[in-house]
This record gives C-alpha cells, structure tokens and sequence, in this order.
C-alpha cells in the first residue's frame, strides 16, 4: 500500500466524521453542513491555505 498525502489522510477523517456525525446526532444537511464550515474556520490559517 503506498502512503497517502497529509490532504488525502485529512479528507478520509473528515469523511469518517461526518459519518460517524450522520449516524449518531441525526443532523439534518443544513446543520450538518454548519457544523462542517465551523470547524473548517476554526483550523489555524496555515492549515487553511493548504486546503
């Protein structure tokens, strides 16, 4: 198996987060989208810039 880049690694947790989200709170798309922008926001800006 070859490495994954830091991006792909970050992109299959965020994906296993709004999963495990999804299944356990039961939050509609809108809130769930909120949720998601607020933590986008939250990372420091250089962490932002990559993205």
């Amino acid at each position: 198996m070859s490495d994954i880049t830091w991006i792909q690694a970050f992109h299959l947790l965020m994906q296993v987060f709004v999963d495990t989200v999804t299944d356990k709170l039961f939050l509609t798309s809108e809130q769930l989208d909120q949720l998601v922008e607020t933590f986008m926001a939250a990372l420091p800006k250089e962490l932002k810039k990559r993205l």
